[in-house]
């Protein structure tokens, strides 16, 4: 082996010459560096890899010292024979059995907790030829590709998003990345030369928890923002709010009063809304709600689009629509983030909207998850006549239980998973008029995922879960 084949990370946890002591040990121990051969010199290997010779001679020292490497006088280094160490250092240990833990996890039979989509719901082969297509096109795949997002999808997302969505901008507002998660680092960064002094964030409830962590690894403070802060003309709203307006999980939208009130005090303020949308395709009994950014003037909205959940969740593509206001620090610092979504993607995502097959593709999953939605709530109503509720519902791919129970929604999902059973649980917890002993615990159902013929005996499962406590 050479070593000079060695890569080290400058970016790891570990300090290079420690990098280099754990390859050159790995070596030895897998035969690449066989005993009384010689190793570069300090010089060489440093040059090689690119550090500086303390950094080769510190390594070596410490690999002297703990007799992996002989030293002879004016010739160099060299491997030590492995047999006078061998079983004296914990790298060269024989591997112990470990035994398996006592308390097995429960097996998931119904995973209501998945936020992925039915096998059978997308139509795979018109989207393998549309990557096919975008395979045809080398000059545009040979390139990291624009930081912006390939100028094809941001104008076919600008009409997409007018027309679904009622989203009004334009493409050099539109920020493409691979997942929200890796655009909302850009925002905070775009937060960061817009408005220095922001620190306050406000998650609307049930939170928004890949947002949370990101705002958090930012160093901004993180609250919970209700609707009803809106009521207090008095009340100073948190400087950027995440808010979910077409598809709250309790099932009903927020209302055209509540939107435009809402607005007014953000402009008046000079807050931001951060408008997530990830679903706001999926309205059942009306036409899906235009966005809240569509009632905005470019000022105080920044809208999120994803193609997680209407296409696929390993489609890693999402998209941010910036308001006017963050654009000029958009410019000062877009070019330092390489584009993280897949060119090739990109370009097969553009044509397959442009060609209409997105729009033919929701349609067909609205249909498929109103049926679900359907016969769940017959499902719950028949098993559980009392002691369980479902709200009202008009949108969304998931159903908010409230169960009237004097264990909390922490217990009743431990319950539930017992039974093999997974749902989410949440912390708020409603006041119960009728009987104020039991409060009514909320958990939540999503329903993408599990298949239709699955239904009725998971909910059979959760009755036997809950009955005792319901």
């Amino acid at each position: 082996m050479l070593l000079t084949t060695l890569r080290l990370d400058p970016q790891g946890k570990l300090p290079m010459y420690r990098q280099l002591i754990t390859l050159i040990k790995e070596a030895m121990q897998e035969g690449d560096l066989v005993s009384g051969q010689k190793l570069p010199s300090i010089r060489s290997l440093a040059k090689a890899l690119g550090v500086s010779r303390i950094t080769v001679e510190i390594a070596y020292s410490q690999l002297l010292e703990e007799g992996f490497l002989i030293s002879k006088p004016k010739q160099g280094y060299y491997a030590a024979d492995l047999r006078d160490i061998q079983g004296r250092l914990p790298l060269f240990a024989e591997a112990k059995e470990t035994a398996p833990p006592a308390n097995e996890p429960p097996v998931v039979r119904y995973n209501f907790r998945s936020y992925g989509v039915e096998n059978d719901s997308f139509n795979m082969s018109v989207w393998r030829r549309y990557l096919h297509n975008a395979l045809k096109q080398p000059e545009l795949l040979t390139s990291y590709g624009p930081y912006q997002g390939e100028p094809r999808l941001l104008y076919t997302l600008a009409k997409y998003s007018d027309e679904a969505r009622d989203v009004r901008c334009s493409p050099q507002q539109i920020v493409v990345g691979a997942g929200t998660q890796s655009l909302l680092h850009i925002l905070c960064g775009i937060l960061e030369v817009y408005n220095s002094g922001l620190t306050t964030i406000g998650i609307q409830a049930p939170g928004f928890f890949q947002a949370e962590q990101i705002f958090r690894d930012h160093h901004y403070q993180i609250r919970s923002f209700s609707l009803a802060e809106l009521e207090d003309e008095q009340a100073r709203l948190p400087e950027l709010i995440c808010i979910n307006p077409s598809n709250p999980y309790r099932g009903e939208a927020v209302t055209a009063t509540q939107r435009l009130n809402l607005l007014g005090r953000a402009v008046q303020q000079g807050a931001l809304l951060l408008e997530d949308d990830y679903i706001g395709e999926f309205r059942y009994l009306l036409r899906p709600l235009p966005s809240l950014q569509s009632l905005d003037r470019g000022e105080s909205v920044i809208y999120l689009g994803s193609f997680s959940r209407t296409m696929l969740p390993s489609l890693r593509i999402s998209y941010m629509v910036l308001p006017h206001c963050l654009l000029p620090a958009y410019r000062e610092i877009g070019a330092r983030y390489n584009q993280t979504a897949s060119g090739m993607e990109q370009l097969a995502l553009a044509d397959f909207i442009a060609d209409g097959h997105l729009n033919r593709h929701i349609r067909r999953l609205r249909r498929i998850y109103d049926l679900k939605s359907q016969h769940l709530r017959q499902a719950l109503a028949h098993y559980f006549p009392q002691g369980l509720t479902v709200p009202s519902y008009e949108s969304g791919l998931r159903l908010l239980l409230l169960a009237a129970s004097k264990e909390n929604a922490q217990s009743l999902a431990d319950r539930a998973l017992d039974e093999g059973v997974a749902l989410i649980p949440l912390s708020e917890t409603i006041e119960n008029k009728e009987d104020p002993s039991r409060p009514l615990r909320q958990l939540m159902l999503s329903y993408t995922a599990i298949s239709e013929k699955d239904i009725l005996p998971a909910i059979e499962s959760l009755k036997k879960a809950w009955e005792p406590v319901l």
